[in-house]
């Protein structure tokens, strides 16, 4: 009873992953971790042999039905508002040119991207690929994804131990990981304080009237535009204007 469900919970799984429904998971690393489970569930022999069978049936089985979508929904369904959304026009025309250009080459690569393999299956019913094009592409798959299964199967224990030692080292990945973060943010703020500084980007603030008393803020700072367009005295001005105001003969008297 328990192979039944396993079966069909690997069916389930790998369906998912092939529609895109789970995201960002490819159909590689749904495959090991098949395989992985086999093992840990003891599937030996013919029922391990079961379980290889079960991916290759729903991967295909998965790469047939979106065939199918785009071949028999057609306009309908790339005209629905979700598919405009997630699949725009621009998109489906790189994706059209791709198939013109390298044909089953791009079909092959296309099974390598998660995020795109779901459309290029789509798109491959759409413009009416041939099926026997198609179905060679899958075959072709096959081998991959055997291996990936027998791989991750006989190598279960050596991977299991290495994701606890991945986990073990998690914390201190961590720390290693903002410490870098950190040194990089510092570094990244001295060098653009040294390059304003190279820029003598630095504007004294403007206090209307003060030129007048002779405590003009700016006579230690080149003229800006700022400065230029307001009317500012430029720095050889203001130092008239304060020799004008601190001289004896301007000097009120007493």
């Amino acid at each position: 009873m328990k192979e039944i469900y396993f079966y069909a919970t690997t069916i389930g799984w790998l369906f998912l992953t092939g529609m895109g429904i789970v995201p960002c998971v490819p159909e590689e690393v749904a495959v090991s971790g098949v395989g992985i489970a086999a093992h840990k569930a003891g599937l030996v022999g013919p029922w391990m042999v079961i379980a290889w069978a079960c991916c290759i049936v729903a991967i295909i089985g998965t790469d047939v039905v979106l065939y199918s979508l785009g071949r028999f929904g057609g306009v309908w369904f790339f005209n629905l508002r979700w598919v405009r959304y997630w699949l725009p026009e621009e998109r489906k025309a790189k994706i059209v040119d791709g198939f013109h250009n390298h044909g089953i080459k791009f079909l092959l690569s296309g099974r390598l991207l998660p995020g795109i393999r779901t459309a290029i299956f789509i798109v491959a019913g759409a413009i009416h690929y041939p099926i026997a094009s198609f179905i060679i592409a899958d075959a072709i798959s096959i081998p991959v994804i055997s291996l990936f299964f027998f791989g991750s199967y006989f190598a279960s224990d050596f991977i299991s131990a290495l994701i606890k030692q991945m986990h073990g080292a998690q914390f201190w990945l961590m720390v290693i990981g903002l410490s870098a973060l950190g040194v990089f943010l510092i570094i990244r703020f001295y060098q653009f304080i040294r390059r304003r500084a190279k820029a003598n980007n630095f504007e004294a603030p403007h206090i209307p009237g003060l030129h007048a008393l002779g405590l003009d803020t700016h006579h230690d700072f080149p003229e800006t535009p700022a400065a230029a367009e307001n009317g500012e005295p430029k720095p050889p001005e203001a130092a008239a204007v304060r020799a004008e105001a601190t001289s004896p003969s301007t000097a009120s008297p007493s």
